[in-house]
């Protein structure tokens, strides 16, 4: 693997490699031992700039749960997605990038009142539901909720 650079986190910066390349280097290494993940962010900005151009009227919302990386909270940032949050610590973390509480949505099936009292006094305004149940539980502790 040529033109390689390792940061404090594990991450590899590899130039005119694939990620299929990446990952044979790795398993025929013989050093490997634990489980690890390729991702290219390069793939994921084509593929959301390709969704964008598809269907344009579209908000797109980041789930979180699916990469919560730095580098790709700052890519989905960066091309004006907004946030799919699903906790307390979710939440935290987008925010700390400084990323607007109007661009998060409150997503997850089962809130606590405190998980709802958190999403509201961090400014959160979203939210969504799946019961009848969730939705009155969201007008008892949350009535401002869109």
């Amino acid at each position: 693997m040529a033109n390689k650079s390792i940061s404090a986190n594990n991450i590899l910066v590899l130039d005119n490699e694939t990620p299929e390349d990446v990952a044979k280097a790795m398993i025929n290494s013989g050093n490997q031992k634990e489980p690890f993940y390729l991702f290219c962010l390069d793939d994921a900005y084509r593929r959301i700039q390709y969704f964008k151009k598809m269907m344009p009227r579209i908000q797109i919302f980041y789930a979180m749960k699916a990469n919560d990386s730095d580098h790709m909270l700052k890519l989905a940032a960066t091309l004006g997605l907004g946030f799919d949050c699903a906790s307390p610590g979710e939440i935290s973390k987008v925010l700390k990038l400084n990323i607007s509480p109007l661009s998060i949505i409150f997503a997850v099936p089962t809130k606590t009142p405190e998980w709802m009292s958190f999403a509201r006094e961090s400014g959160i305004k979203h939210t969504t539901f799946d019961t009848s149940y969730e939705l009155k539980k969201i007008k008892q502790n949350w009535p401002d909720a869109r």
